[in-house]
């Protein structure tokens, strides 16, 4: 038996491996994406439904908006028209009027019968399309309808548990779904990883089919594939042992430090209840010079960070200063620390004010920002360099803090 492996068989696997693996990162980036900024709604809106009473939001056929329109509560129906983009979320959405921009909508329910001149992104238990978008859906849902009568300017992305496309599609679609079921004209190449795959006798696919799946495809009789046909289901078995091993072993990893982060973040809210109980003027001039001066806190907290090591050394140095330093290390990852309870704190109240007027308790507020922040920084790349502001800004707005108190109390000539 030989075990060389011919040179251009490998060089071929690999090509496709590779391109098979960037292809699927980059669907699983954009649902990633779209996601975060759902999830988001999906948090607010749980705020919004905590209240006693029930919220019906209406923008009356009528009636029509020249901004960005925010709109959440139990039941939101928009049926005049935005000239900007809207972002809806609620038990309940019906979007029934005209949207000039993208739609963002969450919700138990969504129903999108009117007209989106540009992107859709979606997300809810149970989706519903029989309008007109005029450009891309993206959608995330328990399960999904695109009806016939529906029509799409673009191309789809999806996940969730049951996908049916019944409308033409002129684009690519691009589906992670227990079941999906493809039921007109798809003018672009379809990806599809899924449980079952159906496609209907007026299913007809203009590009390549390309699709992993747990059960064989269903092609019924009148269905037809103008491109390729591939199969990826066995690429997995392609790995070895070792990688497979790996694998393992990272998502492991990966869910240990998920882990950590949730449980850091559960402390944190709970050190930010005590902050606002025992020391809320501190707590509310530290979110101010946050809110207020948000460049000047980033380049305090950015120098901060910067030269404190360096001081820190300097004082390790002498036999004196050693004391000192080591207060200084200990109030500056104590600063660290707390900087992300005060910038989600800010976080939190700015998406509250944009959606509603209403007042909440701090606690709702900063138990929103936290959320957000957890689900902002662990998304790969951009999760990194949101923490690094999020501290530069903390520790300035902590320090502009101070700084302003020691002025009150020079003016006071109390120091």
């Amino acid at each position: 038996m030989s075990f060389f492996i011919n040179e251009s068989a490998k060089c071929q696997f690999d090509k496709k491996f590779k391109t098979d693996y960037y292809t699927n990162i980059t669907m699983l980036r954009y649902i990633t994406s779209f996601v975060v900024i759902i999830f988001t709604l999906l948090i607010f809106g749980s705020i919004v439904f905590a209240k006693e009473k029930t919220t019906v939001v209406l923008l009356p056929k009528d009636e029509i908006v020249d901004t960005t329109y925010f709109a959440a509560g139990d039941t939101v129906t928009l049926s005049g028209t935005v000239n900007g983009d809207a972002y809806v979320a609620g038990g309940v959405v019906n979007i029934e009027g005209t949207v000039n921009g993208d739609l963002i909508a969450a919700g138990g329910v969504v129903n999108v019968r009117g007209t989106v001149a540009q992107d859709v992104r979606v997300a809810g238990g149970q989706v519903i399309i029989t309008g007109t978008i005029k450009s891309n859906l993206t959608v995330l849902s328990g399960s999904a309808t695109i009806a016939d009568s529906a029509s799409i300017g673009g191309g789809i992305v999806g996940a969730g548990g049951s996908m049916q496309i019944f409308s033409e599609v002129p684009g690519d679609v691009t589906v992670g779904a227990g079941e999906l079921t493809i039921g007109n004209v798809i003018g672009g190449n379809v990806l599809a990883g899924v449980g079952m795959l159906t496609m209907s006798p007026n299913a007809n696919v203009h590009g390549n089919l390309t699709y992993m799946s747990d059960e064989p495809i269903n092609i019924q009789k009148g269905a037809t594939v103008s491109g390729t046909i591939k199969e990826e289901a066995k690429l997995q078995g392609r790995k070895t042992d070792l990688e497979q091993k790996a694998k393992t072993i990272g998502t492991a990893a990966r869910g240990l430090i998920y882990t950590a982060k949730v449980i850091n973040i559960i402390t944190a809210f709970i050190i930010g209840l005590l902050i606002m109980y025992l020391f809320p003027k501190y707590l509310e001039g530290v979110t101010k010079q946050i809110s207020m001066k948000p460049w000047k806190t980033l380049g305090l907290g950015f120098l901060t960070i910067l030269l404190t090591p360096l001081i820190v050394l300097l004082l390790f140095m002498t036999v004196i200063g050693a004391p000192i330093g080591i207060l200084f290390v200990f109030t500056y990852f104590f600063y660290i620390y707390l900087a992300k309870i005060f910038v989600s704190l800010v976080i939190g109240s700015k998406l509250i004010g944009m959606m509603t007027k209403e007042k909440y308790h701090s606690a709702v507020i900063l138990g929103l920002g936290l959320l957000i922040y957890l689900i902002v920084s662990s998304i790969p790349i951009l999760g990194p360099f949101v923490v690094m502001i999020t501290v530069f800004m903390g520790v300035g707005g902590l320090l502009w803090a101070k700084i302003d108190y020691y002025r009150l109390l020079h003016n006071k000539k109390m120091i």
